[in-house]
């Protein structure tokens, strides 16, 4: 199950970077990195009681994020001059309402899924 769990998230990340990629940058990792922030920040938003975080994706080492991503998504959450994509990333996937059902478990806290 944990298979189909991450693959459904890798899966779903993909789908969502792959609609629209003229307004984002062609760096696979940066448009992985600005999908991860909005929807993180999306699902945090939509349900606060659920504690879902960037930092809880970023902290579980078995959720298929490597290293060179995490440091990516980092520095797109701290970058101010993307936020505009960031924001446009949130809005496409609040359209999606598989988003909350499939990737925001992914941002929940270690044991909470």
């Amino acid at each position: 199950m944990r298979l189909i769990s991450k693959s459904g998230f890798l899966l779903m990340f993909t789908a969502l970077t792959s609609v629209g990629q003229t307004s984002f940058p062609t760096n696979d990792d940066r448009l992985m990195a600005i999908t991860a922030v909005a929807i993180g920040r999306m699902c945090a938003e939509q349900k606060p009681e659920m504690n879902y975080s960037l930092q809880n994706l970023l902290n579980v080492p078995d959720r298929g994020v490597t290293p060179e991503l995490k440091s990516e998504i980092a520095q797109v959450d701290a970058d101010p001059s993307l936020q505009g994509e960031i924001m446009a990333m949130q809005i496409h996937a609040a359209g999606d309402p598989l988003a909350m059902k499939h990737l925001c478990p992914s941002y929940a806290p270690k044991g909470a899924e």
